[in-house]
């Protein structure tokens, strides 16, 4: 994202108060942000704290220097009200934010908005019209949260709509498939069997996927990490849910990517007793092993790449790329991407990973220990190289 240029552009909502954290998220991505604002907006939001957090001065009047006919690699209202609204959609530049808006739209810029107000307000036929005005002259319109009668931004939201905006669309029209988290498998009705899984890697490999154009379905356990925006989301609980809820996607679609990332038990109680057992006494379960999802995928979907994981715990290096190789002969995967979580920032419940990435002639990328964003990025970059 470095070298990126974008307006974000406030409105009077009490909503600009979220200006300062969504400027600083951006700019530690590397972009540059410059910041427009309407008369009212600053009355929710310091000025002086605009100034510290992108490093520039605020553009607050039309001095008559062509602060409007700047150009950005993208432009965003957050929030936008529906009288800012209103006035871009009749064509009224009478403010620093009308006017880059609508010069904007004139040069096919990027440009995104995230509208901010009362529900009502928003379920105007007027401002409803108003917004189908502006998605007709290419304006990316995103709403994500609906809470107490009102539409509100989402700090997460607008940053992930202008990184989004900004990168490249070299998967656009792939189809990916993607598994994430752990599964539970339930001793009676209270207990369960699971592991330490996040569902972090699975969630950064869908947002860097849906980022550069492909459209993403998510198939998720009970992690911890947010789910991405933009994906096709599918929750489940068990392994018998993944089980079933893979197959019925693939025979439902073709899919050109399939990301089995998910920590899937690899084990289920025989027998699952209703209530709760007690303490009083010891028990012993038996537990039966569940057949491995990856070798259902091949037999159904037999065209798509089929990417799956390895995790082992505290092993040699090579004995780690032995393993996951031989499991990525046996389940007739086409990569394998393996770690050990035995080692220190790599693995569950953390925000960094070490991984390598076999392929079938047990070629190796290595990708040293980094974020796992960045991991997913560079699982991405090579997996691209085996599209068909």
């Amino acid at each position: 994202m470095g070298g990126k240029r974008v307006a974000l552009c406030l409105t009077g909502s009490v909503a600009s108060v979220k200006a300062v954290e969504i400027i600083r998220e951006l700019r530690r991505r590397g972009i540059d942000v410059e910041v427009y604002v309407t008369e009212r907006a600053l009355d929710y939001v310091g000025e002086k704290a605009l100034e510290w957090a992108s490093g520039k001065k605020v553009i607050k009047e039309l001095s008559g220097s062509s602060e409007h006919l700047k150009d950005f690699d993208l432009v965003a209202i957050a929030p936008a009200t529906a009288n800012t609204i209103s006035k871009i959609a009749h064509g009224v530049a009478d403010n620093p934010v009308t006017s880059l808006f609508l010069s904007s739209i004139g040069k096919g810029s990027k440009l995104l908005v995230f509208p901010a107000m009362d529900l009502s307000l928003y379920d105007n036929p007027l401002t409803r019209e108003n917004l189908s005005k502006l998605k007709e002259l290419g304006v990316e319109v995103s709403v994500t949260r609906i809470e107490e009668g009102k539409v509100k931004i989402d700090c997460d939201a607008v940053i992930w709509g202008v990184e989004k905006g900004l990168s490249e669309k070299d998967l656009s029209g792939i189809k990916a498939l993607v598994t994430a988290g752990p599964t539970r498998e339930y001793l009676d009705s209270v207990r369960f069997l699971t592991n330490r899984s996040s569902g972090k890697m699975g969630c950064h490999i869908s947002r860097e996927l849906t980022k550069r154009g492909a459209e993403v379905t998510l198939i998720y356990g009970p992690g911890s990490e947010r789910p991405p925006f933009d994906v096709k989301l599918k929750r489940v609980e068990s392994y018998d849910e993944m089980r079933k809820k893979v197959i019925s996607e693939l025979e439902r679609r073709e899919y050109d990517l399939i990301f089995l990332t998910a920590a899937v038990s690899d084990f289920k109680p025989k027998m699952r007793r209703e209530g709760k057992i007690s303490s009083d006494k010891a028990i012993t379960v038996e537990l039966i092993p569940n057949e491995k999802i990856a070798k259902l995928v091949k037999e159904i979907s037999p065209n798509s790449i089929l990417v799956g994981c390895k995790a082992e715990y505290n092993v040699s290096e090579e004995e780690l790329i032995n393993r996951a190789y031989s499991r990525l002969m046996e389940d007739g995967m086409d990569l394998i991407v393996a770690n050990d979580v035995g080692k220190e920032g790599r693995g569950f419940e953390v925000d960094t990973n070490e991984v390598f990435i076999i392929d079938r002639e047990k070629k190796i990328k290595h990708v040293p220990l980094s974020p796992k964003e960045i991991v997913a990025k560079e699982i991405i970059d090579h997996v691209k190289g085996y599209l068909r």
